[in-house]
């Protein structure tokens, strides 16, 4: 009740790595279908995350999804998804690859999960926290940055000014937080260069 109507704005600390960078998009942390069911279900109106989108990048076209399935290569020159289930395992891996889900947990798990998605003609594992969440009304803010550390676990008053776009789905925005300066964190200012940061000053 207390979130209903509300912009949450998440801070992972993925911004503090915003550059246009293997480390920064291709292993965000991201969120995925449970994430926008939450959000769902508090009735937020408004997600603003410090992440490259609102979706992990394995639920994107990045790993092995959506039309183009490029399954971009990680640092280590192999597939980001191989990168995956090298680290975590084929069981953490499923979340992200339909066909892997429910070879491994079977059908009635699958459509337990990403049901909703697919009753609708959408691909579960492709971008499920873009569709679930914006499908229900809630708009997305992707790589909210800045001076986040300053307004971390406050309430204040939340803007964000996007380009005007006709028939456009998504572009740049500036992000504003009203708060009185005594509220903010005591954090050093964030100064970003053009394509990456620049250390504290």
């Amino acid at each position: 009740e207390e979130l209903e109507g509300m912009v949450l704005c998440l801070n992972t600390g993925m911004h503090r790595k915003f550059d246009d960078s293997k480390e920064y998009y291709h292993y965000s942390c991201g969120t995925g279908i449970d994430a926008a069911k939450w959000f769902v279900k508090h009735k937020v109106k408004c997600v603003a995350m410090d992440m490259q989108a609102l979706d992990h990048p394995l639920h994107t076209a990045m790993g092995n999804n959506g039309m183009t399935r490029m399954n971009l290569l990680g640092a280590s020159g192999k597939p980001i998804t191989e990168e995956y289930i090298e680290m975590f395992g084929e069981e953490a891996y499923a979340i992200f690859d339909k066909f892997t889900y429910i070879k491994l947990f079977g059908k009635e798990a699958y459509d337990e999960k990403y049901g909703e998605l697919e009753a609708i003609g959408c691909w579960g594992t492709w971008e499920p926290c873009h569709k679930y969440m914006l499908g229900h009304g809630i708009t997305g803010v992707e790589n909210l940055g800045g001076d986040l550390d300053k307004v971390t676990n406050k309430r204040f008053r939340f803007y964000c000014f996007p380009l005007r776009w006709y028939m456009g789905d998504g572009c740049m925005a500036r992000c504003v937080a009203e708060i009185d300066e005594d509220e903010l964190n005591d954090v050093p200012d964030r100064v970003y260069d053009y394509g990456g940061i620049l250390p504290p000053r």
